[in-house]
């Protein structure tokens, strides 16, 4: 069910108001505007903000309309319990609301400690996928792993703690993040530290 309820609004309103005199003067801006936005003018952000196509809106209200998207959807997908048959048929969806992933974990505890997860951008789920197995089109035959190199640069690796695994079939990657390596790597926040590495995989295709 990818129907949101009123309440995220709500929750766009709180986290305005917890941020707004500590943010920038552009920030306070965009804030602003939110503030005095109809329900339907948000509804219509969300939507953009969702399905990635936002051309028209302001890029400093998208983390905000995508804050609360997020805490919307983590308090629906606490609801779910522990664990929930896959439902998208596609490895590459969240089973829970069928948004993408933001990276994938090796993990170091739950049942199977060095399984891998795919751990969803929108509600904070997390379901298993096979290691060695493209999250993308699930193939396994021309998996190859990168990483940044001490100059900044990208280079071939596998036991990075936080590594980009490429398909040479479908031309896609996801950036896996191994707690083998690192027990403190966190999905959203080496994701975002690392966007040199979206960079360089880009550039090579």
């Amino acid at each position: 069910d990818t129907a949101r309820e009123p309440a995220w609004r709500d929750v766009l309103s709180l986290i305005i108001e917890g941020v707004m005199t500590a943010a920038p003067a552009p920030a306070q801006a965009a804030l602003r505007r939110l503030q005095g936005a109809t329900h339907r003018e948000l509804d219509a952000l969300a939507d953009s903000v969702l399905s990635f196509d936002f051309p028209d809106a302001s890029p400093a209200e998208i983390p905000f309309i995508g804050a609360a998207l997020q805490v919307h959807w983590t308090h629906r997908a606490s609801a779910c319990g522990p664990a929930i048959a896959p439902s998208t048929g596609f490895p590459s969806l969240c089973p829970v609301c069928g948004a993408l992933p933001v990276a994938s974990v090796i993990r170091i505890d739950g049942p199977v400690p060095g399984a891998r997860y795919l751990a969803c951008t929108l509600c904070s789920s997390a379901w298993l996928l096979p290691r060695g197995q493209c999250s993308q089109c699930g193939e396994s035959s021309k998996i190859a792993y990168y990483h940044l190199d001490a100059e900044g640069g990208q280079t071939a690796a596998r036991k990075a703690p936080l590594r980009a695994e490429a398909c040479d079939l479908c031309r896609g990657y996801v950036k896996l993040v191994d707690r083998e390596q690192d027990p403190l790597a966190d999905p959203v926040a080496d994701d975002l530290a690392s966007l040199t590495l979206d960079l360089l995989m880009d550039e090579s295709g």
